[in-house]
């Protein structure tokens, strides 16, 4: 049975979910993905020396090192979503499961980008 990729944008304290995926309390809004069992957070540059010691994922990775990404493709004003897209991309994750929570405008904007998003109990 294949695994869905999930995509989780949200804080741990407003989302249990995501805590419970990764052991780690942010306050914070992160990104939160697992794809073919392996999960990778993104984390900002406040929290990522904390992530790396304290999150149960196989990687953490820096929001600055993707906003600096997307800044030299000269994306005018850079967000949550827009740094999802690029992790998405560069993991050749073309479909996501994403929980009932997930903001519309985040998953309309997703699919208007061409990723395919649908709600699933994560």
């Amino acid at each position: 049975m294949k695994r869905e990729s999930i995509l989780i944008i949200d804080s741990s304290e407003n989302n249990a979910d995501l805590f419970y995926r990764t052991k780690f309390f942010v306050p914070d809004p992160v990104i939160y993905i697992e794809h073919k069992g392996k999960k990778i957070l993104v984390l900002s540059d406040l929290e990522i020396d904390r992530g790396k010691n304290e999150a149960q994922v196989d990687t953490v990775v820096s929001f600055t090192d993707y906003y600096k990404k997307l800044t030299a493709k000269r994306k005018k004003k850079i967000g949550l979503v827009d740094v999802a897209e690029l992790v998405l991309i560069e993991n050749k994750i073309k479909k996501v499961s994403v929980p009932g929570r997930f903001p519309i405008k985040y998953a309309d904007e997703l699919r208007r980008r061409g990723i395919t998003v649908k709600s699933k109990k994560v």
